[in-house]
């Protein structure tokens, strides 16, 4: 989220979206990591652009799918 409000999206994240998982300030091209767990059939690219792109403080944002956790 280059020239956004990390923290404050950060607590908006945090408040606002049951989907949240963690939230972590990085250091890299973008400052916050989100992790999100959706429902098996949501649509991810409607889960960005209409929940998260669109909230105050998010400049950009970057999206990656993982698929098995093994830890």
């Amino acid at each position: 989220m280059p020239r956004g409000r990390p923290y404050t999206a950060a607590e908006k994240l945090a408040d606002e979206k049951d989907e949240i998982s963690e939230i972590h300030p990085i250091s890299d091209q973008y400052n916050m990591l989100a992790k999100f767990y959706l429902l098996k059939d949501a649509e991810i690219r409607h889960f960005v652009t209409e929940k998260v792109q669109t909230l105050d403080g998010i400049a950009d944002t970057f999206t990656m799918n993982t698929f098995k956790a093994f830890k």
